[in-house]
């Protein structure tokens, strides 16, 4: 069973979480079940204008019934070895729930209720799914981590594109309120590398689905420690200024998706730069220290990652770029110049400042050998 399988796959060192949705399975519990016999008192049928969505059995919204329901779930998931969840299909209250109550009230109950029990049960530890209804993000009390976009569809380059463009803006929003869950996604996609430049520079969870046998190590190792500590941004991604009122799909603009991620030297600033143009021709625009919201000081080094290049701005101080297709893409680290010295930190890593650990003077040192950079007085200077 679900215990026996949880305690194999913890030999590996692997800990293990459990999805489930709010609704029992996606539309309900099947009368005809198990879990419908035991918790019938907890469920109540919809009555949806929708004739595929009607006369199904769900959670009934009133938290005296709701917490009962969840805890009973959580009590067999946890028994059976489970660390935590990711609970989906959360804005589903205007399907299943209309003309029952008002859907802020059918929201503020069940949330209240999953995250009672998952607090019990599982130290707050959870991904809230599908929830991006604004009675979701209103209604939530303690839980800091929300799915935003759709689900990862493999081998799909038009996706991708959809995909960035959800999780960037979407952020914008959403992440006011919680860290930003960019969803799954696989290594040996042929997105692979953007997919895992975008998770590095996302600010929250990274999680991987590949089929057994086919992760490619050189695509997880940018954003992780040996250890497997990720090398996390401060705070959910957003798309720049320059980019709020521009569609880099159709404009032949850019993508530029800013953070940034803070160490011994102080907070850096980390920009992903994509080409999204959906005729496939060259995108075009500037990069600066001052795209980056919240960094301060007055001259940055600015290391791209894959070139290896270096520019020494000030603050507002630009240089172009264009990217030949949607296959050409960016990172640049921007880390303030702080008497004449700049540590950029492990070049192997995408979120290269958090690989530093402490800072004497100009001397570096690192969470995990490897080869590093800093700028002295104007200079890259690659060390090992």
């Amino acid at each position: 069973g679900l215990k026996g399988c949880i305690e194999k796959i913890n030999e590996y060192g692997i800990r293990v979480g459990i999805w489930h949705p709010t609704t029992g399975y996606w539309a309900g519990l099947d009368p005809e079940g198990e879990a419908f016999r035991t918790m019938r008192e907890h469920l109540i049928l919809t009555k949806s204008e929708s004739p595929n969505l009607n006369n199904r059995y769900v959670v009934n919204y009133e938290e005296v019934h709701a917490y009962p329901y969840y805890s009973a779930v959580h009590d067999y998931l946890r028994d059976a070895g489970a660390e935590f969840v990711k609970i989906d299909n959360q804005s589903m209250t205007r399907r299943y729930y209309k003309n029952l109550a008002p859907v802020g009230e059918v929201a503020r109950n069940f949330h209240s209720a999953i995250e009672r029990s998952v607090a019990e049960h599982f130290g707050d530890r959870m991904i809230n799914c599908m929830g991006m209804g604004s009675e979701d993000m209103w209604n939530r009390s303690d839980s800091p981590i929300s799915r935003c976009s759709g689900d990862f569809q493999p081998e799909d380059a038009a996706w991708f594109v959809d995909h960035a463009m959800m999780c960037t803006y979407n952020d914008l929003i959403q992440g006011q309120f919680y860290y930003c869950d960019w969803d799954m996604w696989w290594t040996d996609d042929g997105q692979a590398k953007k997919n895992s430049l975008l998770r590095a520079i996302s600010g929250g969870p990274i999680y991987l689905s590949d089929k057994i046998g086919r992760s490619i190590p050189e695509i997880i190792s940018p954003i992780v420690l040996e250890d497997g500590r990720i090398l996390r941004c401060d705070a959910p991604a957003m798309p720049t200024l320059d980019c709020l009122t521009v569609d880099p799909r159709t404009s032949g603009g850019l993508l530029k998706i800013q953070n940034t991620c803070t160490n011994a030297h102080g907070k850096n600033g980390v920009l992903a730069v994509l080409n999204l143009n959906q005729d496939g021709n060259e995108a075009q625009g500037s990069i600066s220290p001052a795209d980056v919201v919240g960094l301060e000081g007055d001259e940055f080094a600015v290391y791209e990652h894959f070139s290896g290049e270096l520019w020494m701005l000030k603050r507002d101080e630009r240089f172009e770029i264009a990217l030949k297709d949607i296959n050409d893409f960016r990172l640049y680290i921007i880390v303030p110049v702080v008497d004449g010295f700049a540590p950029i930190g492990r070049v192997d890593k995408f979120i290269s400042p958090k690989t530093i650990q402490e800072i004497r003077g100009r001397e570096v040192f690192l969470s995990e050998a490897g080869r590093y950079a800093v700028v002295e007085d104007g200079k890259l200077i690659i060390l090992e």
